[in-house]
């Protein structure tokens, strides 16, 4: 089947650009459109000095039903809260470098469909923020969506077997991680793991199968990054 991707991108004030993918097939009907929305700001101090980069990346789906507006609506949350952040880390940066030598300060937040099939749709969002630390801080948050009925869905609601079978599999692949190198984990990793009830494990999902994963400094140090484990679709 003939497939064409078409990418358009529009240029607005305030540094937004929206990036337009329509993917069509041989009939040239549009199957699916997903604007890439983009906002970059900088601000200076009065000599010039950069106090604070800003970068935010989202996709926003293109479709009339109340499922994909009912998503849409809660990316518009995420792009709420990640400008919120913006002004706080702004305020401490004009604050912080009243008395410190001048540090750039960056945020940039990119949301990603990672998996788009079978009336489900996964957005893994990463959240990188540097505010005058030691070492920049970034962490994950992943959304999977019924396209049907535009609900979040959670482990318990996309996989094939039992609830109990499901944990059990979270655990061994983790376990056996922390057994070949014990020295990258937290003494309590092991116990971290087993009291998170499975609807509270952060996931998502690609074309690789359902990846479950940590953050930093949640089961290991920051230095260990994310901790990964992958569940089979076809399995699971």
């Amino acid at each position: 089947m003939f497939c064409q991707a078409i990418i358009l991108t529009a240029l607005f004030p305030n540094n937004r650009v929206l990036t337009y993918n329509i993917i069509i097939i041989e009939s040239g009907i549009t199957v699916m459109e997903i604007i890439s929305e983009t906002i970059h700001h900088k601000y200076r101090d009065h000599n010039g000095n950069v106090l604070l980069t800003f970068f935010y990346q989202s996709p926003i789906l293109k479709d009339n039903t109340s499922a994909v507006q009912s998503i849409n609506y809660f990316l518009e949350m995420q792009k709420a809260e990640a400008l919120l952040q913006e002004k706080s880390l702004l305020a401490d940066s004009v604050e912080f470098n009243k008395y410190y030598r001048t540090i750039p300060f960056e945020s940039q937040t990119i949301i990603e469909i990672t998996y788009n099939q079978n009336n489900l749709i996964s957005f893994l969002k990463t959240n990188f923020v540097y505010a005058g630390g030691a070492h920049p801080n970034t962490t994950r948050s992943s959304y999977t969506f019924s396209l049907t009925t535009g609900e979040q869905v959670n482990l318990i609601n996309i996989t094939k077997k039992k609830p109990f079978e499901i944990k059990q599999a979270i655990i061994n692949i983790f376990l056996e991680k922390i057994k070949k190198n014990p020295e990258q984990f937290f003494p309590e990793a092991i116990n971290t793991i087993e009291n998170t009830p499975l609807s509270d494990f952060h996931y998502y999902i690609n074309d690789n199968g359902i990846i479950i994963y940590f953050n930093p400094y949640e089961i290991a140090p920051y230095v260990a990054g994310f901790v990964e484990a992958k569940l089979d679709l076809n399995t699971y």
